[in-house]
């Protein structure tokens, strides 16, 4: 019942380049150690960071505070000391500080954290674009009046992207009000927008201003769709019931096998710390048969998780 001193939430949305910010941490085990800089950058992407995949969402605030291993996990605070950020990573040769930080922006940090306490896992937003980085100079030469845009590569079709009217070649310049000049940062904020939200995307198509509403959808669940499969969130990964095509993929000796087989599992995930591995087939739950990949999903939802 006690109540615990807490820093509050700022708004990372508004943090600009130039702003003072602070960092704490415990860099290389000196606690409660303090730095400041500026913003130097926002929107930042391709950090290297151990453990990322291609699919990794990275829309970094990056610092020259001084951010040393030990400071992952900190606030990064603006004047006021409200959180804006979460320290994470740095751009090093040496090994220390050389003023490249990074910081998960607070927006991310809250959506994440509500989805997992909402749903048990972070619920990603989804609706189903390829999309390209393009210049302020290319998009002058096209004749575009917008200094930022996010190319349209291609649109999966009957995706969220489709269904409200997106094409290729059409240039997304905001997304819910919100300016977009780069693929990451687009990409971090529909995955943070929870499904079933109905989004504005703001677009140029063949020189003229356009708008729509997208109803986002669950990356996992419609991921899961795209590659034939079911999404199980206790497994944290796709599986597919094994029908007659799953077998001749197989090939012999598999005619007589029911279950399921995993077509996916996210990375450090229920399914991969338990040793799971695409291709692999469940054919039981509890010592009970699953025949389907519906079979399996129920299964574990029954299934007590300690």
């Amino acid at each position: 019942g006690e109540s615990f001193p807490a820093a509050s939430l700022g708004d990372s949305d508004s943090v600009e380049v130039g702003d003072w910010v602070i960092a704490i941490g415990s860099p290389f085990g000196f606690t409660n150690t303090v730095t400041t800089g500026i913003v130097s950058a926002k929107s930042r992407s391709g950090v290297n960071l151990p453990g990322a995949s291609e699919k990794s969402y990275q829309d970094f605030i990056q610092t020259d505070a001084a951010i040393n291993p030990g400071n992952s996990g900190g606030p990064l605070l603006d004047l006021d000391g409200k959180v804006v950020g979460i320290n994470s990573a740095i751009a090093t040769r040496a090994g220390g500080s050389e003023g490249i930080g990074f910081a998960i922006p607070v927006q991310i940090a809250k959506s994440v954290m509500d989805s997992i306490l909402k749903s048990g896992r972070v619920v990603r937003g989804y609706v189903g674009v390829d999309l390209e980085e393009i210049s302020p100079a290319r998009l002058h030469q096209l004749g575009v009046k917008a200094d930022s845009g996010v190319l349209v590569r291609s649109v999966v079709e009957s995706a969220p992207a489709a269904t409200a009217g997106l094409k290729p070649d059409d240039i997304i310049i905001k997304y819910n009000g919100r300016p977009m000049s780069r693929v990451s940062t687009l990409r971090a904020a529909i995955a943070v927008t929870p499904p079933g939200t109905k989004s504005s995307l703001e677009y140029i198509r063949d020189g003229k201003p356009a708008t729509t509403s997208v109803e986002i959808a669950d990356a996992n669940l419609a991921e899961a769709r795209l590659i034939g499969g079911l999404y199980v969130p206790r497994f944290a990964g796709a599986v597919q019931t094994i029908d007659a095509g799953v077998r001749r993929r197989f090939g012999a000796g598999f005619g007589r096998i029911t279950g399921v087989v995993v077509l996916s599992v996210e990375a450090q995930g229920q399914g991969q710390d338990s040793g799971f591995q695409e291709s692999d087939i469940i054919v039981s739950v509890d010592d009970k048969p699953v025949r389907t990949a519906e079979e399996f999903r129920d299964a574990l939802d029954r299934a007590d998780a300690k």
